[in-house]
């Protein structure tokens, strides 16, 4: 099994969308997008595109990673042997 790290700033949509654009062009395929990152107790703050930090980045940032990379997991379902998984893994906070 091959795992790669995406390094990107979920806060940013600009960071997100070079992100997925270069796996896109890089990968043959995509079996399991994780999706694990984000942030928690923060200072009140926007994210880059105007939305309130916590939302900006663990779920905003999500959607977009996902949408962008979307194509790439239906390509994936399309070969043979093929178990396409999008993961979303949360923590409790206190």
């Amino acid at each position: 099994m091959n795992i790669r790290i995406l390094e990107l700033d979920l806060g940013s949509f600009a960071s997100i969308a070079k992100a997925a654009a270069e796996f896109n062009a890089n990968a043959k395929r995509l079996d399991v997008l994780m999706l694990n990152a984000g942030v928690a107790m923060q200072p009140a703050g926007l994210s880059q595109e105007g939305y309130e930090i916590h939302v900006g980045t663990n779920h905003m940032g999500h959607v977009l990673l996902t949408k962008l990379l979307m194509p790439k997991l239906l390509e994936t379902m399309e070969m043979a042997g093929s178990d396409v998984r999008v993961v979303v893994t949360t923590s409790g906070g206190e």
